[in-house]
């Protein structure tokens, strides 16, 4: 499987609207994204936060169990990822 066919998750949003507007805008906190590691053997999710330094969580044998991290526990790690600023 290629990096470009990997599934992308973003997990975090945060919106704001003036009290003039009616048009609310969501901007995407950190972004998920299981990878294959090139060896073949095992995954990791990439995670980018808009203006932070990208990471990797490793340990996965399989994809469906990166993106059941990403589905089930991301939302914990980011709350204590860099202070819990993306969160």
């Amino acid at each position: 499987m290629s990096l470009n066919s990997a599934k992308k998750f973003v997990l975090a949003f945060w919106w704001s609207a003036s009290h003039n507007s009616t048009m609310q805008v969501s901007t995407p906190k950190a972004r998920f994204e299981p990878v294959q590691l090139k060896s073949g053997k095992g995954w990791y999710v990439r995670v980018t936060p808009p203006h932070g330094r990208e990471t990797q969580i490793g340990g996965f044998a399989r994809k469906a169990e990166a993106l059941a991290w990403v589905e089930h526990e991301s939302a914990e790690w980011l709350k204590t990822y860099e202070g819990g600023k993306y969160a």
